[in-house]
């Protein structure tokens, strides 16, 4: 079980590193050594963050805590902040969608570590991602049937990935009531789905009613973490600044990006140019960066590209140029553009990337063997 990881490669290899090799495998400590975790992490911060990043993590925290607290009120929920706002963060995260329990079991962990140790519990709803097929996954025998639950597109945001009572089916659970028969034991789907359906008049997005119907279980169990939809961050001056920061560097960003991804795909001997996902591109004297962009009311999300022109940037996703955004700092005041409905958002690594450098003190992942 990969419990959790360190924040950044740089850190994580540092902790390691005075550890002597402690851990097999370093990436995965046990449960009993994040206690040494957070010590090592916190020496690293100290030692290495400028007073610019530690500021932002600073900054994004507080903002991460209203926007949770803020979030939770919107939805109808307790929303209990932390009493030691202060202490360790432990942060993981996922799309809203229907995962399995290696999945689910992150916000457990996120619970009891945040308890042990005095400290922040959150969790991520990833919302920026696109919606996978609205599909359930039932054995039945030696096969594998798929049970629709909606006829949302596949390549809809999950921010936008509508549910309407017209077509997401309130009668699943008797649905799957025939290849369920058979099984030695009885699915959750029931009770589940009841949680769903309660949400219908409060939201026509599937994700959401996903998530708000996986917290209505976990309070029962007793785990409540903050929850905070990535979209939300995205939102915030931080974010802004996070973005800012790559983009100032670009082109030694692309050039150590594509050089960690050489390295993956030759050590675990991966052909495909893919996985574990593609370079970033150039085209001319345009560079990809790892963020997708669209507008207010568009569906579907593009590749950002950026192309430095003096004292100005210019932007570049689908067909549309904006030639004016300014290279310096961001001001107090975000961008117009923001203003005028332009939606900037983290890619997979990317997020990650922000996850760990400026929220979390231990960053809790479930992963695939071929996942960065």
């Amino acid at each position: 079980m990969n419990v959790c990881r360190c924040r950044g490669a740089a850190i994580e290899r540092a902790s390691v590193a005075s550890a002597g090799g402690a851990w097999p495998d370093s990436r995965r400590p046990p449960l009993d050594k994040v206690g040494e975790l957070l010590a090592r992490n916190a020496a690293a911060d100290r030692s290495k963050l400028e007073p610019f990043y530690a500021n932002l993590k600073t900054s994004l925290r507080q903002s991460a805590l209203r926007l949770a607290v803020q979030y939770h009120s919107d939805v109808g929920e307790p929303a209990n902040p932390p009493s030691a706002p202060g202490g360790p963060w432990f942060v993981a995260g996922h799309q809203p969608e229907l995962f399995h329990p290696g999945v689910w079991f992150k916000n457990f962990v996120l619970h009891q570590l945040a308890r042990q140790h005095n400290g922040v519990a959150l969790n991520l709803i990833i919302d920026t991602d696109t919606a996978k097929p609205p599909l359930l996954h039932i054995p039945n025998g030696n096969k594998i049937v798929r049970l629709p639950y909606d006829r949302t597109a596949s390549m809809r945001l999950m921010r936008n990935a509508s549910c309407r009572t017209s077509v997401c089916s309130p009668i699943l659970p008797e649905r799957l009531a025939p290849y369920a028969a058979a099984w030695e034991f009885e699915p959750m789907l029931t009770d589940f789905w009841r949680d769903v359906m309660k949400q219908t008049a409060r939201t026509n997005l599937v994700g959401e009613r996903f998530a708000a119907a996986r917290r209505a279980f976990e309070r029962r169990f007793g785990i409540t973490p903050l929850e905070v939809p990535m979209s939300r961050l995205c939102q915030t001056a931080p974010f802004v600044s996070f973005f800012h920061l790559i983009c100032r560097d670009l082109e030694r960003f692309h050039s150590i990006y594509n050089d960690a991804v050489h390295t993956y795909r030759r050590e675990h001997e991966i052909r495909s140019r893919n996985h574990p996902v593609p370079d970033l591109a150039a085209d001319g004297d345009w560079l990809e960066t790892p963020f997708w962009a669209w507008r207010r009311g568009q569906t579907r999300r593009h590749k950002l590209y950026l192309r430095k022109d003096g004292a100005t940037w210019s932007l570049r996703f689908g067909s549309e140029v904006i030639s004016d955004w300014p290279s310096g700092n961001v001001p107090p005041d975000m961008h117009p553009q923001f203003e005028q409905g332009l939606k900037i958002r983290p890619r997979a690594l990317t997020t990650t990337m922000f996850a760990r450098l400026f929220l979390a003190d231990v960053f809790h992942s479930w992963h695939r063997r071929r996942h960065l």
